[in-house]
C-alpha cells in the first residue's frame, strides 16, 4: 500500500508541475528538437515578452526565432511603419523559418527517407506551424500594439530631436 502511495504522490505532483504548461508548449518540448544555444547577450537577440504567448521560456526557442523576432522590434521601431503589415511579414518570417527547419516534411515515402522520419518531419512541422500561429495571436493582441504605438512615438521624438 505505502509503495501504491508514494506513486499517487509522485503523479500528482508531476500533474502539478505541468498543470500551467499549454498544450503546444508541452508539443513544442517533445517534438521539436533541442535549440542550438543562441550567442547574443542583453535584450538584443531576444524574442521579448511581448512577442512570446505565455508559457514559451526565452532560453529554448529557436535561433530562426530570435531573428525573426528581431526584424519585427525594428519594424516596429522606423518611424512610417504600419502595425499590420509588420505583424504580417513577422507570421510569414515565422512560416518560413519552420520550413526552413524542417525542408524535407513534405518529401515521398518513395524518396530514401523512411516512413517513420517523413511522419516525424511532418509532426515536427506542424508543431512549429502551430507555435508560430500562436506567436501571431500574441502580436496581434493589445499589449503588442500597445508596445508599437510607444516605439512610434519614441521614434517621432527621435526624428524631430534629429532636425
Amino acid at each position: 500500500m505505502r509503495f501504491r502511495d508514494g506513486y499517487v504522490s509522485l503523479f500528482l505532483s508531476l500533474a502539478g508541475l505541468f498543470a500551467n504548461l499549454t498544450a503546444s508548449s508541452i508539443l513544442l518540448t517533445l517534438f521539436l528538437p533541442q535549440p542550438e544555444v543562441y550567442a547574443g547577450s542583453g535584450e538584443s537577440g531576444r524574442c521579448e515578452a511581448w512577442h512570446r504567448p505565455d508559457g514559451y521560456d526565452e532560453s529554448w526557442l529557436p535561433e530562426s526565432f530570435r531573428s525573426v523576432c528581431q526584424v519585427h522590434k525594428a519594424c516596429y521601431e522606423k518611424s512610417d511603419a504600419s502595425w499590420s503589415a509588420c505583424n504580417s511579414e513577422f507570421y510569414s518570417s515565422l512560416r518560413q523559418a519552420c520550413e526552413n527547419s524542417y525542408p524535407h516534411a513534405s518529401l515521398s515515402a518513395a524518396n530514401s527517407r523512411s516512413d517513420t522520419d517523413e511522419a516525424s518531419a511532418e509532426s515536427s512541422l506542424l508543431t512549429c506551424l502551430q507555435v508560430a500561429d500562436e506567436f501571431y495571436a500574441k502580436v496581434q493582441a493589445s499589449p503588442a500594439l500597445k508596445q508599437f504605438q510607444a516605439m512610434q512615438e519614441k521614434a517621432s521624438k527621435n526624428r524631430l530631436s534629429a532636425l
